[in-house]
């Protein structure tokens, strides 16, 4: 009898054992450096995502203004859809109100108006492109820019059930030509399966949980239609010459 509790307790003990070590197992992740972060996104072949921004929507009545953004080597395309929040649309709106088209090698760009069904050709000298494509939401040509010192890690945060790497860029110029105060911060959430952005929030220290632009909804190398971005003017709109 002695023997069998002895070998009934040892079984349990292994058991007890292999469950530690599979959960371990399971909730073990990678651990990536910025330097790796920075890495992954250079060699990114697309990326889609969201951005939401503060702003007036109705008259002095404050809302967030929702983009989203498609970029897919040189290509870029920016849409801002009917649907805002806390904005009732108009029965009669199109899904979308405006896209922005561009192509940074080229330096061209159109801006499409859906409200209007107007098309307005973009092409201009250096400084006022490179002064505009500067303003313009793209993080990952601006990561790709940042080294190893530009960042500081912190303490890993729960993003939508996933304990993500977070990290605070330190880069005083950093997302659309902004530039950070001393009271200002730029935080970088890293999925730690891809070690790639999750998200991105710039804003006030003091006021972490109300960020002034936020970049989520990230989704890296999916194969995107080459129609989205197309230099051309779709039909049934009129070219604007000014």
């Amino acid at each position: 009898m002695f023997r069998i509790v002895t070998y009934s307790g040892a079984v349990a003990a292994a058991i007890i054992a292999a469950i530690a070590g599979l959960v371990f197992f399971l909730d073990s992740r990678p651990q990536f450096a910025f330097a790796d972060v920075i890495k992954n996104v250079n060699d990114s072949k697309s990326v889609t995502f969201i951005t939401k921004m503060p702003t007036i929507v109705q008259g002095t009545r404050r809302g967030v203004l929702q983009q989203k953004f498609y970029i897919q080597g040189d290509s870029y395309r920016m849409e801002i859809p009917s649907a805002q929040e806390d904005i009732q649309a108009p029965p009669d709106a199109p899904p979308i109100v405006a896209v922005l088209i561009a192509d940074w090698q080229q330096r061209k760009a159109i801006l499409l108006d859906y409200t209007t069904k107007t098309a307005k050709m973009i092409e201009t000298d250096e400084k006022t492109w490179n002064g505009m494509a500067k303003a313009m939401a793209d993080p990952v040509k601006q990561l790709r820019q940042l080294k190893e010192q530009d960042a500081e890690r912190l303490a890993d945060e729960d993003l939508n059930g996933v304990k993500m790497q977070v990290y605070r860029l330190k880069k005083k110029e950093i997302f659309m030509g902004l530039t950070q105060s001393p009271d200002e911060s730029a935080k970088l959430w890293v999925d730690p399966k891809t070690g790639l952005p999750a998200r991105i929030a710039q804003g006030e220290i003091g006021d972490k949980d109300k960020p002034f632009c936020i970049f989520e909804q990230f989704a890296w190398n999916e194969k995107l239609d080459p129609n989205l971005f197309k230099l051309e003017i779709p039909q049934g709109f009129t070219l604007k010459d000014k």
